[in-house]
């Protein structure tokens, strides 16, 4: 059976699966993809541990996820193979974990792996002693190669079970070690030297052709625009303003941006933006909507906010479930072949005459745009340079280009789909919330607001658990299942921009409330950071801690920022405290790595700002801050209300004329009575691009 063919596809084939393992019993679309492999799969759990360590077994620790190609690719090659299979179970205990249910499993092994200096990915494989101390990893296996290294472990566990357990102890060694991360309790204030330090170190880097980092793949990576938009706005840096740009404008060109259906794919495989693995992640997209309408807020550009709210349409028709809450992903592939669905015959012979004229006008139609005798879609370079977006006497670019994008989207709905992984992962709406929140906020999608508080209603009935209060990863889970860090710290964020984006002090309460919860059950005083497990999770061999920014931001770097701000609402030195001993003690990693540290930067440039408060009370104050909210200042605490009892309203309230109050290091500008004398005072700190 190949489980690689549309899974939503129904068959009049009644025949029994040869095989079934214990995964039948799971919930998780990746695992019962696996669930008919004749790899006596388990799922991770007591009862595979007990039977590594009865039978004196090696352990096969197998992850991935339902929409990874490669996963596809090597279950297909290996795992639905009777001769690699019986491999697999003679010497093994085999164990698969969806990463996406799983992430602090997914990181104690990936760090593993690539401590061995292998590099990291999906599939993810590591082999570990009956006790679970890695000795061996790495990601995808050909089948010969993947036969042929199980087969010398399987011999070397037996021959010299000592050197493994050796190897494998010092693995261990390593993990608990770098789990170890303490702040600093000596922390002079932070200086701009610092971030622009960092910077001027990662200048290099840039690809000063197609955006991004230099080399291949390219990963779209919003956190460290974002973080590079704010500084190039508080330094007036036009070179790094230039790279923001370039890098949106080419991944808004290139086939990793879905034209035809809206949203972006995971990566892309080329230095250009041309050729992505086709999955679509809820994540990467949720922090691309609000990177998109933040370049629309500092740029200007209309093209820029098209993509946001095309992105935002397809996440609505796409990816909202019927029960609340949106899914985690679509597939790379579809008919057993990755990115059929999105790709078009090389002569374009699904469409009409008129249409391959029309799609020639939009899209390149050279050799460049083809890729595995199919053709992607990637923007003309006119168009993409987004030069002439803003319309010109023959019409609006963009007109045309919803116009017919509409029509190959009609198209292209005759294509047999890519499946939907349709968990609902608590932080990854979450993140969607806030993206939501930015395109409200800066005038790409009037829905924004609606659709973030939707989001959030369906984390506190699905994502809640009612008895202890505490969040589920994953929506409708059984009861006992884990909940980390990034649920809390993603979920606090998106209550702070609601109410960045309203005012309904009703927000800052919960996200005060649910900071607290995570200050409780995963902050480490001794250490400084919070562990990305609860303390009191499963016993792991190691217990992670998040410090650096991937795709998604680092949990802590945003907890950090959070505690700074929710400092300043409720006048806590405590959580600001806390906050400051956190970024100090990444402050020679931002120095030295800022591209892997691009959240903590964002967060020390704020306190090298001075964490700016802008106060707006009275009668009039959240239309005056509605006015100042469109703007991108991110740095900026913003707070608005005719009456309140926080502490930021103290002696300010009461008067007849709404006045703005901008303060920083505790220090505070004289009021102000208009949005332009307010955003004058603002430029004092911020100077617009």
């Amino acid at each position: 059976m190949d489980l690689c063919v549309d899974r939503n596809a129904k068959t009049d084939d009644m025949t029994a699966p040869a095989h079934t393992n214990d995964l039948i019993g799971e919930s998780s679309p990746y695992l019962l993809q696996h669930a008919h492999n004749p790899v006596d799969w388990m799922p991770w759990g007591e009862k595979a541990m007990e039977k590594a360590k009865r039978d004196n077994k090696l352990i096969l620790v197998s992850i991935g996820y339902s929409t990874c190609h490669w996963c596809h690719v090597m279950e297909r090659e290996s795992f639905a193979r009777e001769e690699v299979a019986e491999v697999m179970n003679k010497h093994f205990v085999c164990i698969k974990i969806d990463r996406e249910e799983r992430p602090d499993l997914d990181r104690i092994y990936m760090d593993a792996v690539t401590m061995m200096g292998r590099q990291g990915g999906w599939p993810l494989h590591c082999i570990t002693t009956p006790q679970g101390e890695p000795v061996y990893g790495g990601t995808y296996f050909r089948r010969d190669r993947w036969v042929e290294v199980l087969e010398s472990l399987a011999e070397l566990w037996k021959t010299e079970p000592h050197t493994l357990r050796e190897y494998g102890g010092k693995v261990k060694d390593g993990l608990q070690f770098r789990a170890v991360f303490p702040a600093l309790e000596d922390r002079p204030p932070v200086e701009m030297d610092v971030v622009m330090e960092a910077v001027e170190k990662w200048k290099p880097l840039f690809d000063n052709r197609h955006g991004g980092n230099a080399g291949a793949p390219k990963f779209p990576l919003p956190d460290t625009l974002l973080f590079l938009l704010d500084y190039a706005q508080a330094q007036g840096d036009g070179e790094v303003a230039r790279h923001v740009e370039r890098t949106l404008d080419a991944m808004a060109a290139g086939g990793i941006h879905d034209h035809v259906g809206g949203g972006f794919a995971r990566y892309a495989t080329d230095e250009a933006w041309k050729v992505p693995h086709f999955e679509k992640m809820l994540y990467d997209n949720a922090r691309l909507m609000s990177l998109y309408a933040a370049g629309h807020a500092f740029f200007g550009k209309p093209w820029y906010r098209e993509v946001a709210a095309r992105t935002g349409q397809w996440l609505k028709r796409e990816m909202l479930q019927p029960e609340g809450g949106y899914a985690a992903a679509l597939d790379a592939d579809s008919e057993g072949q990755e990115g059929k669905f999105y790709t078009w015959t090389p002569d374009l012979t699904e469409l009409s005459p008129d249409d391959r004229r029309r799609y020639a006008a939009l899209y390149r139609t050279d050799d460049g745009a083809l890729w595995d005798g199919r053709r992607v879609v990637m923007l003309r370079d006119r168009f993409g340079s987004g030069k002439e977006t803003a319309g010109t006497d023959a019409g609006d670019p963009l007109d045309e280009y919803r116009d017919f994008n509409e029509k190959l989207r009609g198209v292209r709905e005759s294509k047999v789909r890519p499946a939907t992984d349709r968990k609902r992962i608590c932080s990854w709406n979450a993140l969607l919330a806030t993206g939501w929140l930015a395109a409200y906020r800066h005038g790409c999608c009037e829905e924004g607001l609606d659709e973030a508080r939707r989001i959030l209603r369906f984390i506190e009935s699905d994502c809640t658990d009612h008895a202890t209060g505490l969040l589920k990863h994953i929506a409708g889970k059984r009861e006992g299942s884990p909940d980390f860090l990034e649920d809390y710290v993603f979920a606090v964020e998106a209550y702070l921009a609601l109410y960045a984006s309203d005012f309904d002090e009703t927000h800052l309460l919960r996200a005060r409330e649910l900071a607290m919860t995570a200050m409780d059950r995963f902050y480490d005083p001794e250490g400084g950071y919070f562990r990305f497990s609860p303390h009191d999770a499963e016993n792991l061999i190691a217990s992670p801690v998040d410090v650096v920014d991937d795709v998604m931001p680092s949990s802590n770097a945003v907890m950090a920022e959070n505690l700074l701000v929710l400092g300043v609402y409720f006048d806590r030195e405590n959580f600001a405290e806390i906050a400051r001993r956190m970024v100090a003690g990444v402050e020679g990693a931002v120095k030295d790595h800022c591209a892997g540290y691009a959240r903590w930067a964002g967060v020390t440039l704020r306190l090298a700002l001075g964490l700016p408060e802008l106060v707006v009370a009275g009668p009039d104050a959240r239309e005056f801050a509605g006015g100042i909210s469109s703007r991108f200042m991110p740095s900026v605490v913003l707070a608005a209300a005719e009456r309140s009892r926080l502490p930021l309203f103290e002696g300010r309230l009461g008067q007849k004329n709404t006045r703005a109050y901008l303060c920083r290091h505790r220090k505070c500008d004289a009021p102000t009575a208009s949005g332009e004398e307010t955003l004058q005072a603002l430029q004092k700190i911020y100077r617009r691009f």
